[in-house]
């Protein structure tokens, strides 16, 4: 189990690191608070699968409000109804995209996996988690490739469904 343990650390740590890079380098204020969110749920995952490996307990928070307030963000960036300018940021939003992808792939994986099934909870949780990561980070990216469609088709009202 240690083995699995220390990929899924080293798989938080990376995705913590994107969005904290992300937020530093995101000219738009309510979008850097998207990604250092993005970043703590990240980290909060990490310290799980570190009390995970030292034999300790658990505690298993209630479900995130991350997509309520990304919701709220992206809320407030369409009221003046002016696309926000993000540079080339595309292919950065991508990589954290792609991260998120690698993660719910691995804990899908771990979720099945008789070496852990004793903490079979905590990785569905961790998975249901990344799986909402993707949908906004989805959302991100739609609104950097196309930031006035975006604005026009409130695209981030569907984030309600996850």
């Amino acid at each position: 189990m240690p083995d699995v343990l220390e990929i899924a650390k080293n798989i938080e740590t990376e995705g913590r690191a994107q969005y904290l890079w992300l937020a530093e380098s995101t000219v738009s204020r309510e979008v850097a608070g998207v990604f250092r969110y993005l970043a703590g749920e990240e980290e909060k995952h990490l310290r799980m699968f570190e009390r995970m490996q030292k034999n300790l307990p658990v505690e298993i928070s209630e479900k995130s409000d991350l997509l309520q307030r990304a919701k709220s963000v992206l809320r407030s960036i369409s009221v003046d109804n002016v696309p926000p300018r993000f540079g080339d940021a595309e292919s950065s939003y991508q990589k954290a995209l792609d991260l998120e992808n690698k993660s719910v792939e691995f804990y899908e994986q771990l979720v099945n996996d008789k070496a852990v099934s004793g903490q079979a909870g905590i990785i569905a949780l961790v998975l249901g988690e990344e799986r909402r990561h993707v949908k906004l980070v989805e959302a991100l990216l739609e609104l950097v490739r196309s930031p006035k469609q975006w604005l026009e088709n409130a695209e981030w009202n569907h984030l309600d469904e996850y």
